[in-house]
């Protein structure tokens, strides 16, 4: 017997719904009016989620495409 796939999807959903994970706050926090204000002026790169915690959020025309911690 095949070993099923888990898609994103189905991580996600439980994310929200088993763990209780809050995505709206999540894309609130990837999309902050500080790195509006940064991608506005700079476009494209790495840009801090919060100060001080080695958190950057890499964005891509205008996407947040993903997150690193440095």
């Amino acid at each position: 017997m095949a070993k099923i796939h888990v898609s994103d999807h189905a991580i996600i959903r439980y994310f929200e719904r088993v763990l209780g994970l809050d995505l709206a706050d999540i894309r609130n926090e990837l999309s902050s009016p500080e790195i509006n204000k940064m991608y506005s002026k700079l476009g494209d790169g790495k840009y801090p989620v919060e100060q001080g915690t080695g958190v950057r959020a890499i964005v891509v025309n205008n996407t947040v495409v993903s997150v690193v911690k440095c």
